[in-house]
């Protein structure tokens, strides 16, 4: 490594990094990915998930809409779903769902939650158990929160199927 004039040179790679150019990069990075506390969410998540979803999230959450650990949450639920469903959560879906997903947790701390599934939800999940097992597992395993209505558990199986549903029509575009 070659340090000299405020650049640096990586040999091996042939790559010259202004230092003013480093600094530029690193301000973008804690403007990004740290939080008002200062915790630093640089992951996986961010190479992922939309940003637009982080932004609506703190929004709820200074708004006090949500509280801190029902964004928190959130987010853990996003990644997961993520990872176990191999989707990416982004744009408009995305966001309603994480604003809905964001919602309920605090209607489920205030006991305000939805308790019964409306019929155009059901008409929308009606041939995918499967998914309301998951948006179950969710709450359940992942959140940790044992007794949820089963209007709230529908909902998120709603949405999970719009999202794998935009996640399938966005790949067959790419090969068109």
């Amino acid at each position: 490594m070659f340090l000299f004039n405020w650049q640096f040179r990586i040999d091996k790679l042939g790559i010259k990094i202004n230092c003013k150019v480093l600094i530029i990069l690193l301000k973008v990075l804690l403007l990004y990915f740290v939080d008002e506390n200062f915790k630093f969410y640089l992951s996986e998540r961010m190479l992922i998930m939309d940003r637009e979803i982080f932004e609506r999230l703190d929004i709820l959450c200074l708004s006090n809409q949500v509280s801190q650990i029902d964004k928190e949450k959130t987010i853990k639920a996003l990644e997961y779903l993520e990872k176990k469903l191999n989707v990416k959560i982004e744009k408009e879906i995305g966001g309603m769902f994480a604003t809905h997903l964001a919602k309920a947790l605090s209607r489920i701390n205030n006991k305000e939650a939805i308790e019964k599934t409306p019929e155009q939800v059901e008409k929308a999940i009606e041939n995918c158990p499967e998914l309301l097992e998951e948006a179950e597992n969710l709450f359940k395993n992942i959140l940790g929160i044992e007794k949820v209505p089963t209007g709230e558990i529908s909902f998120i199986a709603m949405y999970i199927c719009l999202l794998l549903n935009a996640d399938f029509e966005k790949e067959v575009k790419k090969t068109l």
